[in-house]
């Protein structure tokens, strides 16, 4: 049975290249969007590096760091609706853009495919 794959986030809408089909957002999933109040304030977060698959004999790796962008850069952008366009170019030159985002992954694509489902 196919999963749903998805992710709910605040956000706002960065750059929009219509003839290049780009769009660039900015989500910050994290709780209390903490990844966004430390660009803002230019605080530092606790970041630990944990390596896996191969690597994961490598202890974890710990720093401290701020955080410069949370940039979501999506190609081949496909509006379902063209007359849109003139919403997604307001709310790019907008200021105050922030809203809720909601990605989900193509129910026909391979990241629905179960690994029962493969065998």
């Amino acid at each position: 049975m196919a999963k749903k794959l998805s992710l709910k986030s605040p956000g706002s809408l960065l750059d929009y290249a219509a003839r290049k089909h780009k769009l660039n957002v900015s989500v910050d999933p994290s709780q209390q969007q903490f990844l966004f109040r430390s660009i803002t304030t230019k605080g530092r977060i606790s970041v630990v590096i944990k390596p896996g698959g191969e690597n994961k004999s490598i202890p974890p790796i710990a720093c401290t760091a701020k955080v410069k962008s949370l940039t979501l850069k999506l190609e081949d952008v496909v509006l379902t609706d063209p007359q849109r366009l003139k919403d997604i170019i307001f709310l790019v030159n907008d200021t105050k853009n922030i809203g809720d985002f909601t990605f989900e992954a193509d129910k026909d694509g391979e990241l629905f495919q179960d690994e029962d489902e493969e065998a």
